[in-house]
C-alpha cells in the first residue's frame, strides 16, 4: 500500500474514496485472476495525482462467472461482488455446475421459489445474504472439482449419503455457512487420502 501511495505522489481529495486504482505499465509482468481482469470495483470518486500518465481508474463494475474463478480472488474483491449482490444471469451459471432443484436452491437460500422466480423475471441482483451463500457454494464446488477432479463425481458425492456425516448427504449441509467449511474440511481430508 505505501507503494501505492508513493506513486500516486498526488493529493486525493477529503471525500474522495477510490476502490480500485491500479498502475498501468508497459514493463508489468503480474498476471491477473480471471476474477480480476472481469470483476471491476466501482470507484465512487476521481483521484488528482500529479503525474496520472501511467495510472488508470476503473468504474465499471462487472460481473462475470468462469471455471475457477471465486476460489483464486482477493477477499476485498469477494466482499465486494457481495455487497454489490450476484446478479440472476450470475446466478444461472453457478446453478448449471450442481445438480440441485430450484426448491433444494431455495431451501440453501432461505428464499422462497417464487422469489427467486422474481428476481429471474426481472433479472435482479440477489441481496448481501444470498449472494453471500451462492458465492460460498460456487467456491466449495470450484474446491469439489478440484479435489475430485471431475465435477460429475463432486456432484454424486454431494448426493450420496456420507459416513462421516452421519449418513446423510453433504448437500442437506449447504443452507448454512458451517455446514459448508464442515464440508470444505471433509475435502481436504479426502485430498490428503484420509477416509471421510
Amino acid at each position: 500500500m505505501g507503494k501505492l501511495k508513493k506513486k500516486l505522489e498526488g493529493r486525493i481529495n477529503d471525500c474522495t474514496f477510490v476502490t480500485n486504482v491500479r498502475e498501468m505499465s508497459p514493463t508489468s509482468k503480474k498476471k491477473q485472476s480471471p476474477l480480476q481482469k472481469k470483476a471491476i470495483v466501482k470507484t465512487y470518486k476521481s483521484i488528482s495525482p500529479k503525474n496520472n500518465q501511467n495510472m488508470v481508474e476503473e468504474s465499471s463494475p462487472a460481473y462475470s462467472y468462469s471455471p475457477q474463478m471465486y476460489s483464486h480472488s482477493g477477499e476485498f474483491v469477494l466482499l465486494n461482488v457481495i455487497r454489490n449482490g450476484i446478479g440472476y444471469n450470475e446466478f444461472e451459471k453457478i446453478k448449471t455446475k450442481c445438480s440441485f432443484s430450484p426448491a433444494e436452491w431455495a431451501s440453501f437460500l432461505d428464499l422462497s421459489e417464487r422469489t427467486i422466480a422474481r428476481y429471474a423475471q426481472q433479472n435482479e441482483n440477489f441481496d448481501k445474504k444470498a449472494s453471500e451463500r451462492i458465492l460460498e457454494i460456487a467456491m466449495l464446488f470450484e474446491r469439489g472439482e478440484e479435489v475430485m477432479s471431475n465435477l460429475e463425481a463432486f456432484n454424486d458425492w454431494m448426493n450420496l449419503p456420507n459416513i462421516a456425516l452421519g449418513e446423510i448427504p453433504p448437500k442437506s449441509l449447504l443452507d448454512s455457512s458451517l455446514g459448508i467449511n464442515i464440508l470444505r474440511n471433509i475435502l481436504g481430508r479426502i485430498e490428503y487420502g484420509i477416509p471421510s
